[in-house]
């Protein structure tokens, strides 16, 4: 028997769909199961699904379908690959109950409101893969799978143990993240300005970690430009920014995905949240890898359910806020 699991959204989205393959993979070793995820993601995964024998693939099968699986578990809501798996009338398809083809298009599925943050995202994603096993086998035979952490990538690690060697960062360091793709609000760079200046007050190293988007890049040399003395690095492939978060002590970054890839590889987490309900932590808060979380979040109410109300809200800017003073930074070795 043959599934897919299909999950092709951002980088973070796609890790927190790792506990549902590993408790596939727990419950039925002989099921041969592939993942469909984004091909930019795919690098980051890849040991990891091979060493669960879980095949990762990055374009959606074309024709064929019905003979290629037996089901398919849609963690993400895309209408179009509903309505292909669907067409081809693929036994089980169950997702998420929630636009109205949805409901035509799928045979098994629950609503999750999931912008009310009742849960984590990896938990309702769990919940939906305890229905697809129900669905096909008809037993809830899943549990909660262990903690996970991707295996590391030795020659990644060797260039980026090399490239630390030659910016004179030795011992216990600490990766500022502050970029992001836009799915959630985040801080500005005067916060991140108050944030790496209260680390290396606290005598911590700290190395910027720069994203690929031009804001990112706006954002990290405005950091370099305030603070003398940083190392930063861009132009990192996914699997390199892995290992530079391994070897830290510690990756303070906002809601977005390398946040996600720092637990999962292992590393204490400091996350930036917005209080808007979409974004909030409970939902988005890293989640099943083995790093410790810790979350920091304006202490206000706000009234944004999927977006921040900008200037009509009282509280607007509320991420500048966090001061020095509000920082609870998580003790590091000496």
């Amino acid at each position: 028997m043959r599934v897919l699991v299909a999950r092709n959204d951002r980088l973070g989205d796609a890790l927190m769909a790792l506990p549902s393959l590993l408790s596939l993979r727990m419950a039925y070793p002989e099921l041969a199961i592939d993942f469909f995820c984004r091909e930019a993601v795919l690098p980051a995964l890849r040991s990891w699904l091979l060493k669960n024998q879980i095949e990762g693939i990055t374009s959606w099968p074309q024709g064929g379908l019905r003979k290629a699986y037996n089901g398919i578990l849609f963690l993400f809501s895309d209408t179009d690959l509903m309505y292909e798996a669907w067409r081809e009338w693929i036994g089980v398809r169950v997702g998420i109950y929630s636009r109205p083809a949805s409901f035509l298009l799928l045979n098994g599925g629950i609503i999750q409101h999931r912008s009310r943050a009742a849960k984590n995202e990896a938990e309702y994603n769990l919940d939906l893969t305890e229905l697809f096993a129900k669905k096909l086998f008809g037993e809830r035979k899943l549990t909660l799978p262990p903690k996970i952490s991707l295996p590391e990538n030795r020659w990644e690690s060797e260039r980026v143990a090399a490239w630390l060697g030659d910016a004179g960062v030795e011992g216990d360091f600490v990766v500022v993240h502050p970029g992001m793709g836009g799915s959630a609000l985040n801080a500005s760079v005067e916060t991140y300005v108050r944030l790496v200046r209260s680390l290396l007050e606290a005598g911590r190293r700290v190395v910027l970690s720069q994203g690929p988007a031009p804001l990112d890049a706006e954002l990290a040399a405005t950091l370099t430009e305030r603070i003398s003395g940083l190392v930063r690095f861009f132009g990192l492939t996914l699997q390199e920014t892995a290992e530079l978060f391994r070897r830290s002590c510690l990756v303070v970054a906002p809601a977005t995905g390398p946040l996600h890839l720092a637990h999962y590889v292992g590393v204490e987490t400091l996350g930036i949240f917005s209080p808007v309900r979409a974004q909030h932590r409970d939902r988005w808060a890293p989640w099943g890898g083995t790093g410790k979380v810790n979350v920091l979040v304006p202490s206000v109410e706000c009234p944004g359910l999927k977006a921040c109300w900008g200037e009509r809200c009282e509280n607007y800017l509320c991420l500048d806020q966090l001061r020095p003073e509000n920082l609870i930074l998580p003790e590091l070795p000496a």
